[in-house]
């Protein structure tokens, strides 16, 4: 008995290359298959996104509980400007309470407002302590900067 994989149509025809897809079952995808690869891959590369901005919050909260307050208003700078949510309200404390950095009330008032977004419920509270301190004029120009960013 021949062996089909010795067969030269194998390696010379259309044919026979169309044969060897279907003897391998190469062209037969499972949807489940599929569907479970694609979800894989989401996690692999949520994961491989996700931890930096986790490095840099984490770094940040290291620093703060040392006493690092420079230290940890770069790191949750880092992490808020990546996008990381956790991060926006730990940066608009350190500009409001200036710790690690001058106090900035429109910053303050801005991160608070991206943290509230993101739906952190005691950021509200800590935006108004900020805009207290701040003109008409800024709070309406935050609030844009806010609106542009959403």
């Amino acid at each position: 008995m021949k062996n089909d994989w010795t067969y030269p149509e194998h390696k010379t025809s259309i044919k026979g290359l169309i044969r060897l897809k279907w003897q391998l079952n190469l062209t037969k995808v499972d949807p489940m298959k599929k569907a479970c690869r694609k979800y894989i891959l989401i996690a692999v590369l949520a994961t491989l996104f996700s931890a930096p901005l986790l490095a840099d919050l984490e770094a940040g909260l290291t620093a703060y509980a040392q006493g690092n307050h420079a230290e940890a208003f770069k790191q949750y700078q880092l992490a808020a400007n990546s996008g990381n949510p956790d991060a926006f309200g730990k940066l608009g404390g350190m500009y409001l309470y200036g710790l690690g950095t001058e106090k900035n009330y429109p910053d303050a008032y801005y991160w608070f407002g991206m943290a509230q977004q993101s739906g952190d419920k005691y950021a509200e509270k800590f935006k108004l302590t900020a805009s207290s301190m701040m003109s008409m004029e800024q709070v309406k120009q935050v609030e844009e900067r806010l609106a542009a960013d959403k």
